[in-house]
């Protein structure tokens, strides 16, 4: 899997995920907003023929996206197997995961929390395979922020809605915000994230 990152000599890393159609130079541009720790901006396996990368496959459909699950899965696994290695150099690991990168940030966060120390998932999607009734009951309280614009054309904001609403029903006291905009991230919600972030990281 191929990254760019910066500062490997630190004790955290901060690995940030992109979403469909970019790579990974799409999210390199957030690294300021995780001062004093490693970054690790990872690029998707998939190349898409009109440019690009993807974690997993897309069929867009008139009634909606329709997920390659058994993609997505596989992606899930490659990222586990990929954090768990960070583990053996790292005190702690953070994710940041922009649409499809915060898809399987989520799945990661409600999975395998003991692998990272918190998330933050930009503009993601309810996926019912990740938000089962039988995870919610493990999650346990680890940082997590969640942002999503009004606007989004990609990702309807009532998704997001469905993902506060599953967290509110778990241990985790998550940070949800919502922004006017687009299928983006906005300087209000990177400000937001980077004072989030710090927050969160004194009070570990």
């Amino acid at each position: 899997m191929e990254k760019i990152s910066c500062n490997e000599s630190l004790d955290e890393c901060v690995v940030l995920l992109h979403g469909y159609g970019a790579d990974m130079r799409d999210l390199w541009g957030l690294k300021t907003l995780f001062p004093g720790k490693c970054i690790m901006s990872l690029q998707a396996p998939l190349s898409l023929p009109w440019g690009g990368f993807s974690w997993f496959d897309i069929d867009f459909t008139p009634s909606g996206a329709r997920y390659d699950e058994r993609g997505l899965e596989k992606s899930i696994l490659i990222l586990r197997d990929f954090v768990e290695k960070l583990n053996l150099k790292y005190k702690k690991v953070w994710l940041c995961g922009f649409s499809q990168g915060s898809i399987i940030s989520h799945a990661l966060f409600v999975r395998y929390q003991p692998l990272i120390a918190g998330a933050a998932c930009l503009s993601g999607r309810f996926v019912k395979s990740i938000f089962t009734d039988e995870q919610k009951g493990k999650i346990i309280n680890k940082p997590l922020f969640i942002s999503h614009g009004t606007e989004d054309q990609t990702i309807p904001y009532e998704s997001a809605l469905k993902i506060e609403n599953y967290y509110k029903r778990s241990a985790v006291d998550a940070h949800f915000r919502k922004y006017r905009m687009g299928h983006e991230i906005s300087l209000e919600c990177q400000r937001d994230l980077k004072k989030w972030f710090e927050k969160r990281c004194l009070s570990l």
